[in-house]
């Protein structure tokens, strides 16, 4: 059985959430911005390309829950 968490703390670990996720993809454009100017390596930008592409699919796009079991997705 699932522990049902008060509103006011589910919000405010989701709020917490998104600014640790936009921390680290700031910080991810940050690299990205490096590596194009002093690197120019295509290769390692296409890979942070991805990493970012599945941080925004995972937090945002909630993409674990259309893989979840019917079970796991209601409780």
């Amino acid at each position: 059985m699932g522990e049902i968490k008060p509103k006011a703390l589910t919000e405010k670990l989701a709020f917490r959430r998104g600014w640790l996720v936009l921390l680290v993809l700031a910080l991810l454009t940050i690299v990205e911005l490096y590596i194009a100017i002093q690197l120019q390596s295509i290769t390692i930008l296409f890979v942070i390309l991805l990493i970012k592409a599945a941080i925004i699919a995972q937090n945002f796009m909630h993409i674990s829950e259309v893989f979840a079991s019917e079970e796991t997705a209601h409780s």
